[in-house]
């Protein structure tokens, strides 16, 4: 029985068969003999062994399993991460409905510098967290507020050497949290904040990248700034667990 070559890749297949067994073209099984047909240089014999191997039933399976099992974990992962966004981080308990005078903050700050006698003002957290409810109720509406986004409190953390500010803002009743980390750092008398990273919910954000990120408490530093400003002229800050110190400079 005579074999038919195919004219693609010379190889001799049985009689009966109608596609090649080797490179699966299509065999001329009119001629009933072998095909006459170029030689072909290295290059495209090697195309067309990848090509094969490319449309291998198997290959495409597993590569198809391989897509499926990468787009899972992609997914799953994207989902990690946007249930750390909109998980709420652990604050103190709000206390916007109790507000209560407390010290007066500002007036204190402003009395210590003009003093210029060295007196240090120490403050427990909670009473940085009423003076801040106080102002920020007071500049909501023509600072804080924007559209689709409400703004609802601003809250304050010391831990030891570190300051945390955090801003939750709702939208369509959904809080979101955005809170940025600062150490305390004097330079030419004066103390400034540095900042230290920060979290979007529960999801942590690079220092350097929460430089880029800061916009994101802008408009909550603008309701402060007269205090911020004061806060500037101090000659040293401490941030401890719960407390803040601040020393006002000398003559």
């Amino acid at each position: 029985m005579s074999q038919l070559v195919c004219p693609e890749c010379r190889h001799e297949n049985e009689a009966e068969r109608v596609y090649c067994h080797n490179c699966g073209a299509k065999l001329n099984r009119i001629a009933g003999a072998p095909i006459p047909g170029k030689t072909d240089d290295a290059e495209t014999v090697a195309t067309r062994e990848r090509l094969r191997r490319l449309l291998d039933p198997s290959g495409v399976k597993t590569r198809r399993l391989l897509f499926n099992i990468a787009r899972l974990i992609l997914g799953a992962c994207l989902a990690a991460v946007l249930i750390q966004m909109f998980l709420a981080p652990d604050l103190p308990a709000s206390a916007e409905k109790n507000l209560v005078l407390g010290p007066q903050i500002g007036l204190d700050l402003e009395k210590a510098i003009t003093q210029h006698s060295g007196t240090q003002l120490t403050y427990q957290q909670d009473q940085v967290n009423n003076y801040l409810g106080n102002v920020l109720k007071n500049k909501k509406a023509s600072l804080l507020d924007k559209p689709f986004l409400e703004f609802r409190r601003g809250v304050a953390q010391f831990d030891e050497g570190v300051f945390r500010m955090t801003v939750e803002r709702s939208i369509f009743g959904c809080s979101l949290y955005t809170t940025a980390f600062y150490r305390a750092n004097v330079q030419n008398g004066q103390a400034t904040g540095v900042s230290d990273g920060g979290m979007i919910g529960r999801m942590p954000i690079h220092p350097q990248l929460m430089q880029y990120a800061d916009f994101l408490l802008g408009d909550v530093w603008k309701a402060l700034e007269q205090d911020e400003k004061k806060v500037a002229k101090f000659s040293a800050i401490e941030f401890h667990p719960k407390t803040v110190v601040l020393t006002a400079p000398a003559q």
